[in-house]
């Protein structure tokens, strides 16, 4: 039997509360390469004495005298097990098909990446064997995805582009396959607050924490992704070992929202685009769209000599434009509309599929989103298993996602 003891920054499954990330500016580090007194004797007996079949067994150091990983391969599976340094295993990552991911999984999949590539599957179980969550690596376009996904099938995280050390093992912390060339997924660790870095700490005071882990590339390179909340926001935050924020996105547990805009409240920005564009106007009214707590756009109309003028800007306040045609064609204010329905109000296609994918679900809110008296989407607020969940389907009642709130 083959042992290798390494210790890197951690090598475990995913946790609860990964995003998308870029990799500008992360910084490394390195793994270094440890003897076997490094493992507490009561881990590798546990090892040995469940997996004694193995072929191959990677040990790694998680969190000094206190977390262990074991990568185990046998001829007919892969398997990484997280254990204590008293010997006791705290949870297992289990290599799974792609048949074996719920359709909650695969349907999200197939509308975020048409036509994608699977490369890897796996679900994270508990010491009792409860599922405790997913990991799903893929091909979109040449590039490598890893999308994260709790215990119902609730999106957590994207991650682009990062992998992990080349081997022919599973990842660490996962127990699946390498992916092309060799390489295995970025291992990753959940982790708590307490856990966090001091300038990530600092970084997130005000925020309310949920949930955080620890992703480490090929390189060594440390990233650390924390589910935060704050004032009825959810975020989920990016940062290096600086305390840099790398990446951030928010998902609005109230849904979307139309405002009205006043004078006062319209951003000096279109204001001063109108001044120089539409001279001597007055506003004649105003909205703005918000979805997941971030304006998308604003559509303003004004009176310019006595004419309408109707104009419609961007989420980073830029003029959008409309081939063959302009302000002066007079367009109409489009006709938003937010409405909240009851339970039974929700288009049976939709309590169908949530009937099916989560039963047991309660509702908490749910709403319709008309343009022009056309449906855009239905978003359902629901409660499953404790946990709150988002879910979107399009105005033909198509599944998008659900999203961990």
């Amino acid at each position: 039997m083959k042992k290798l003891f390494i210790q890197s920054a951690t090598l475990l499954f995913l946790g609860m509360g990964i995003i998308s990330c870029s990799k500008e500016d992360m910084g490394t580090t390195s793994a270094e390469v440890i003897n076997q007194n490094a493992v507490p004797v009561a881990v590798v007996k546990t090892v040995n004495s469940t997996y004694a079949n193995a072929s191959t067994i990677e040990y790694s150091v998680l969190a000094a005298n206190s977390l262990y990983n074991a990568d185990i391969k046998t001829a007919t599976s892969s398997t990484s097990v997280v254990l204590n340094k008293e010997g006791k295993i705290k949870e297992k990552g289990v290599q799974i098909t792609q048949a074996e991911l719920p359709k909650t999984i695969t349907d999200y999949l197939s509308v975020k990446y048409p036509s994608y590539t699977f490369d890897n599957a796996a679900k994270k179980v508990d010491s009792l064997i409860a599922v405790k969550g997913y990991r799903v690596d893929l091909t979109y376009n040449a590039e490598k995805y890893t999308n994260f996904f709790d215990a119902n099938g609730g999106f957590l995280a994207e991650i682009k582009g990062m992998m992990g050390k080349p081997g022919n093992m599973g990842p660490g912390g996962m127990g699946m396959g390498p992916g092309k060339n060799g390489d295995k997924p970025a291992p990753a660790a959940t982790i708590t607050e307490a856990e966090l870095p001091a300038a990530v700490k600092t970084a997130i005071t005000g925020y309310t924490f949920k949930s955080g882990v620890l992703i480490v590339d090929k390189s060594g390179a440390k990233l650390y992704h924390v589910h935060v909340e704050k004032d009825g926001t959810v975020y989920n935050l990016t940062y290096d070992e600086s305390g840099k924020l790398v990446e951030k996105s928010s998902e609005n547990a109230k849904g979307a929202d139309v405002t009205k805009a006043t004078l006062t409240t319209l951003p000096d920005k279109i204001k001063t685009y109108l001044d120089a564009n539409a001279k001597g106007w007055t506003l004649k009214e105003a909205i703005s769209i918000s979805k997941d707590g971030v304006i998308i756009h604003y559509h303003v109309v004004v009176t310019v000599g006595g004419n309408s003028q109707t104009y419609m800007f961007d989420k980073d306040l830029n003029l959008v434009t409309t081939p063959g045609k302009g302000p002066k064609d007079n367009q109409p204010l489009p006709n938003v509309v937010v409405t909240e329905l009851t339970k039974d109000k929700i288009p049976s296609d939709v309590q169908t599929y949530l009937n099916t994918n989560y039963a047991g679900w309660t509702l908490d809110k749910a709403i319709s989103i008309t343009k022009d008296g056309t449906v855009l989407e239905t978003e359902v607020f629901f409660s499953l298993s404790g946990k709150k969940y988002k879910s979107e389907f399009d105005g033909t009642n198509k599944f998008l996602s659900t999203k961990v709130l």
